[in-house]
């Protein structure tokens, strides 16, 4: 971030290979790249969580964008080889994954799982 700045992504538990990326199967028979760090964010609740992780993804993206109009605008840097996975991980406790607006908060992270 501008002026010295700087935002931490709140993560419960990081999975990270000192070994180079390797490649995973999709259960399609395709192999798709697999990084070397995978963030997961573990929730006994939605609410506000799901969000909040999405916007750590959304930030690691925009820093990654090089030619970025955004991240030029915010002064945001973060240099890294590879930008890990962004997962959400809940139990529902409170059935929250049945609202609507909930439900398509899955689509915006790498993996979400219930």
């Amino acid at each position: 971030m501008g002026d010295g700045e700087q935002q931490k992504p709140d993560c419960d538990l990081i999975i990270y290979s000192y070994h180079t990326s390797a490649k995973i199967s999709d259960g399609n028979n395709q192999e798709i790249p697999y990084p070397k760090c995978i963030i997961l964010s573990l929730k006994t609740s939605l609410r506000e969580r799901a969000s909040q992780t999405y916007k750590w993804k959304l930030l690691l993206e925009i820093a990654n964008d090089h030619g970025s109009k955004i991240k030029e605008k915010y002064g945001i840097n973060y240099n890294v080889p590879e930008i890990p996975l962004i997962c959400f991980v809940t139990v529902n406790f409170y059935n929250e994954i049945n609202n609507p607006q909930q439900r398509g908060l899955d689509l915006l992270h790498n993996f979400f799982m219930v």
